[in-house]
Parts: C-alpha cells; sequence; structure tokens
C-alpha cells in the first residue's frame, strides 16, 4: 500500500458512523416519501416499502458516490471518499454495482416477501469483510474495485507538521 495520503484506508469507526448516517438519511427519505403517498406509518414493513427504499438507497448512492466528491454525505461529513479502480472519477455502473448490499433486500423483497431474511442475510455478509479485513473493503467494494479512503483535506489536517 502506498504511503500517501490518497491511499489511507479509512478507519472502521469512521465509516461505521458514516454508513449510520447514511442509513439515517435514507430511512429519512423513505419516511418522507411513504407519508407523502399518503400510505399509513404502518406500511414501513410492506414488501412494496422496502422495494421502494431500496430503490432510494440505490439512487442515494449512485448520485452522491458518482460525483466529483465520490462519497455520501456520511462519508463527506467524516472525511471519507471512495478511490476507483483506476483513480479519476467514478462511473455509474461502478457505483450501482458497489450498491449491491442495499438494494439486494428490497428486490427480493418485491419478488416475495419470504426472501426478505435472505436478502438481508446476504447484504450484511458482504459488509463483515470490512470489518475483519486489512484493508476494510467489503464484497461490494471488491467487486467494484473500490476502496474507502480518508480524504486528503482530512489528512492534512490530522498529520502533524
Amino acid at each position: 500500500m502506498s504511503s500517501s495520503a490518497e491511499d489511507r484506508t479509512a478507519p472502521l469507526g469512521r465509516r461505521i458512523a458514516a454508513g449510520l448516517i447514511d442509513l439515517a438519511a435514507i430511512a429519512g427519505i423513505g419516511l418522507v416519501a411513504l407519508l407523502a403517498s399518503g400510505q399509513p406509518l404502518a406500511a414501513v414493513a410492506t414488501p412494496g416499502t422496502l422495494v421502494l427504499t431500496a430503490a432510494i438507497a440505490m439512487f442515494y448512492r449512485i448520485f452522491s458516490e458518482g460525483t466529483a466528491g465520490m462519497a455520501t454525505p456520511g462519508k463527506r461529513l467524516l472525511g471519507l471518499r471512495l478511490r476507483p479502480p483506476e483513480g479519476g472519477r467514478l462511473d455509474f455502473a461502478v457505483v450501482a454495482l458497489r450498491a449491491w448490499p442495499w438494494w439486494l433486500a428490497g428486490a427480493l423483497a418485491g419478488i416475495d416477501p419470504q426472501l426478505i431474511p435472505a436478502g438481508a442475510l446476504l447484504s450484511l455478509a458482504a459488509l463483515i469483510p470490512i470489518v475483519f479485513s486489512s484493508d476494510r473493503r467489503g464484497l461490494h467494494d471488491r467487486m467494484a474495485g473500490t476502496r474507502v479512503i480518508l480524504a486528503a483535506e482530512r489528512m492534512e489536517e490530522s498529520t502533524p507538521q
């Protein structure tokens, strides 16, 4: 691994915190969409709402990680960003591939509600390597060739002069 600020792997705690911030944002957007459509709050756990939430999660990631900032709002807030396979900017196909753990459970819910637990377990399994691998890359990162790293600006702030 290079010693440049560009290549410094994101710390686990920051990565988890960024994920929780993004999860809260996606849940909030989904709740607003649900209530705006006139559905009762009890509809939150229905297959249709899970499919909608999965779509929101995918577009949230595509339209934030697929931009020049290469980070979701949670990652940006905590000084993280994605590093694409060959440098440069991430294209939408790579971001969509990387987003599969967030849309899988919802997609399976749309096929058959009995598949929700399987989708949730597969999504969780994709994230487990983040905790146990030295490079903190989940299965979705490995498939897309991406890494979550400390943003250069944040590195400069924390590097002693």
